[in-house]
């Protein structure tokens, strides 16, 4: 047997990037349930990862990459423009604004026209929004952009030599699409990931999204490709959000027909039941043969999460054991055991691009352009 970490479970130090400029995204406010309430995703949740990383001893390493090219085949052009100019457009309208967030109201549904941009601001935050829960501040943009270059230098770094790499940012990504922000998510960042490994010569690329919510931006961004097999365990779509994407007979439609995997579970599926659908999700993957896999590591299947409805006791942690084969049954790293997940990749040099263990890895010196023109664009 063999272990990527040596029992008793320590966290092996690994490459790890970070979003340094996260905290730029700090809005106060949200709505729940038609109240005024402080901002559920705030700062406060990455610091607290960052702290516990760097009490480990991991290397924190900041991004090395701009994802500009992933970004224009990820998201739409306009999108991006409305992003990158939305504040000051708020701002524009009223310089009072500066103290208030903008929130959706009103949103092109079924039979209303989305292929004509408004010109009216509030109308315009309803085209690229599914949903009053993306809250904007003065920082979103720049945070967002910086979150992208994270995820974008990790999956750089699987290709040119790392094992595995670790990237921590916020915002997070998985709800956003190709046009539109939801869920606290503006930049699909695993989408970003995977279209970074295809543009670095991966054949074929995995993502899984253990988040109890279905990640419905990544979905619906790849469901029509077969370059990029996209698998999800997340609550049922019939009660738990985003409730219109997610169910198990969404399959993909044209070239990506089969290359998407949907695993709703029920509210309160006990961890049996959630690692029965992981074993199924690895042994698509497995079968699709990808060159790397991108994972979606969102931890909130956790019991005492006060969002979702799970009833899981154990914190997951996905880990690389190299010669392993894509047929061995997935196993996990808990917080209370140390057990094997296999290789899902047919050739061991090219593994995970998000994981929680690999082999120590020192950042690359130096900062990048991207870097560079990020803090000269914050500053302006």
């Amino acid at each position: 047997m063999r272990w990527a970490c040596a029992p008793p479970f320590t966290l092996c130090r690994m490459l790890t990037f970070h979003n340094p400029m996260h905290h730029l995204h700090a809005p106060a406010h949200e709505f729940f349930r038609g109240e005024k309430v402080p901002c559920f995703e705030t700062p406060a949740r990455a610091d607290f990862v960052l702290a516990a990383l760097q009490a480990a001893g991991h290397k924190l390493c900041e991004p090395d990459q701009d994802a500009a090219s992933a970004l224009a085949q990820i998201h739409s052009e306009r999108y991006l423009d409305f992003l990158r100019t939305a504040w000051p457009q708020w701002i524009a309208l009223d310089p009072q604004n500066e103290q208030r967030q903008p929130f959706p109201s009103v949103w092109p549904v079924r039979s209303l026209r989305s292929d004509i941009e408004p010109e009216n601001f509030v109308a315009r935050l309803g085209l690229y929004s599914m949903d009053n829960g993306s809250p904007l501040a003065s920082g979103t943009w720049a945070a967002a952009r910086a979150g992208a270059d994270a995820a974008a230098s990790a999956a750089h770094s699987v290709m040119t030599g790392a094992r595995a790499a670790f990237c921590l940012s916020r915002p997070p990504g998985h709800h956003a699409g190709h046009d539109f922000m939801g869920g606290y998510c503006f930049i699909n960042n695993a989408a970003i990931a995977a279209q970074t490994l295809r543009n670095l010569d991966a054949e074929r690329v995995a993502v899984l999204d253990v988040d109890y919510h279905h990640g419905n931006g990544t979905h619906s961004i790849f469901y029509e490709r077969d370059d990029v097999f996209f698998a999800s365990i997340h609550g049922d779509p019939l009660t738990e959000y985003p409730f219109y994407l997610g169910h198990a007979d969404e399959t993909g439609v044209g070239d990506g027909a089969g290359y998407n995997l949907n695993l709703p579970l029920p509210a309160g599926s006990r961890a049996a039941v959630w690692f029965d659908a992981l074993e199924r999700a690895c042994k698509a993957i497995g079968y699709v043969r990808a060159d790397a896999l991108v994972v979606s590591l969102g931890l909130d299947t956790f019991e005492g999460d006060p969002i979702p409805g799970f009833r899981s006791r154990q914190a997951i942690l996905i880990a690389w054991v190299p010669g392993w084969r894509p047929s061995a049954c997935p196993r996990f790293l808990s917080s209370k055991e140390a057990t094997l997940l296999p290789s899902w990749a047919t050739t061991p040099s090219r593994s995970s691009m998000v994981s929680s263990t690999a082999q120590p890895h020192e950042c690359a010196p130096g900062r990048s352009q991207a870097s560079s023109h990020r803090s000269a664009q914050h500053g302006a």
